[in-house]
């Protein structure tokens, strides 16, 4: 049991610009440009490797086949999500 508890309440919030963050720029005013695609970055990786070996070469083989990366990185997001 605790010997002491506190409570907050609020009645209103304030939401205010603030000058000094809007001069500093943190965020880009225009969009962002093309979306990052995980799958490219990786087969793109894969493709810069200068590894050799049995391992090597069927990573290689797996992901000339087009679209099969970002099927298995969808299934790897749905399956081992915590």
């Amino acid at each position: 049991m605790p010997l002491l508890t506190a409570r907050i309440g609020m009645d209103r919030i304030d939401i205010v610009d603030s000058p000094i963050l809007a001069r500093a720029r943190l965020w880009p005013a225009a969009a962002p440009g093309e979306p990052i695609d995980p799958a490219a970055i990786l087969v793109g990786h894969v493709k810069l490797s200068k590894e050799r070996g049995i391992q090597a070469s069927l990573v290689r083989s797996a992901v000339s086949v087009p679209g099969i990366m970002r099927k298995g990185l969808q299934h790897d997001y749905k399956t081992n999500l915590y």
